[in-house]
């Protein structure tokens, strides 16, 4: 299983809210430590789960998926690992302390590489069938 069932209604919730949320960008900014703590939590889950070790930081994570990735996975799993190196690619920029307008800044990966990558969690064949699998699968058609 590439995550614990646990993270679905956690996934589920973030982008229910915000679908329902009258200002965006101002959900944006209160979640982003939330945002940071799923990622975290999705890219230790992950790289766990296929490679049998503890990545030390993202940078070591997205090292031993590509290690892993060269042995030919299942088609699924691949598509959920690109989806998690994508996010990977932008994790300095999530945790970046900076001044920054944060929604400016979070909006396309929320919108965009974490989309996909709760996408890939929720359609893989390991978790399709949970509740909260199918009913975050329905709610990112909405994006």
């Amino acid at each position: 299983m590439p995550v614990s069932e646990a993270i679905l209604p956690e996934l589920l919730s973030l982008y229910q809210n915000y679908l329902t949320s009258f200002d965006v960008d101002n959900y944006l900014r209160k979640n982003k430590k939330t945002i940071l703590y799923l990622v975290d939590s999705l890219w230790e889950q992950i790289t766990f789960n296929y490679t049998g070790t503890h990545s030390r930081n993202h940078q070591d994570s997205r090292r031993l998926l590509n290690i892993f990735k060269n042995t030919n996975p299942p088609r699924e799993d691949i598509e959920l690992l690109d989806a998690l190196l994508e996010i990977l690619r932008e994790y300095d920029t999530l945790t970046d302390k900076r001044y920054v307008d944060t929604a400016k800044v979070i909006r396309p990966i929320f919108l965009g590489q974490l989309k996909r990558l709760c996408h890939a969690i929720a359609s893989h064949s390991k978790l399709a069938a949970i509740s909260s699998a199918v009913e975050l699968k329905n709610i990112l058609k909405e994006f």
